[in-house]
């Protein structure tokens, strides 16, 4: 039996394609979503918290555990210079830039020891003009957050066929 740790959101993605990929498997998910995010708390209060999901899923029978930590994930915008007076009013400038991010590690615990780890890190961004209507701008903000989620299950996909052989074969 195989553990999933998620310490906040993610990790279900995660399991999904873990059991598509190990059918012969069973897995048990656990989800601690009662202290997300984890981000904004102090290094020993995240290690505290995480040794005491992981030492449950190890009671519980798990021979290892997968540990699906968010680093980062955030959307920033930021305004753009456009020109004013006439030529302003005769032009359409790029009034924001948006930029998302993600960084997230992956980890394989036999026992309460790190045996692998699988990084990856997806950034992507995208300006738009003055004047764009708040569905435009949502449909952005969706093929942004999409494209850059893409990016990194690429990545984490190459990473972890390195990082975890030979516990995990893809």
């Amino acid at each position: 039996m195989i553990g999933v740790f998620d310490s906040g959101h993610g990790g279900l993605t995660v399991l999904r394609r873990l059991a598509a990929r190990l059918p012969e498997e069973y897995f048990v998910y656990l989800g601690d979503h009662a202290y997300a995010p984890y981000g904004r708390r102090e290094p020993e209060e995240i290690y505290r918290l995480t040794l005491q999901s992981v030492g449950w899923l190890f009671q519980y029978g798990c021979r290892l555990v997968l540990r699906y930590i968010v680093r980062e994930a955030s959307v920033t915008e930021t305004a753009l210079e456009t020109e004013t007076g006439v030529t302003g009013l005769l032009t359409t400038d790029q009034a924001e830039r948006y930029e998302a991010r993600i960084v997230v590690d992956l980890q394989i615990l036999d026992g309460r020891r790190v045996e692998a780890t699988a990084n990856a890190e997806a950034r992507r961004f995208i300006t738009v003009p003055e004047g764009i209507s708040l569905k435009e701008r949502e449909r952005v903000w969706y093929d942004l957050t999409k494209n850059t989620m893409q990016d990194l299950n690429k990545q984490l996909e190459e990473t972890i066929r390195s990082a975890f052989f030979p516990y995990v074969v893809l």
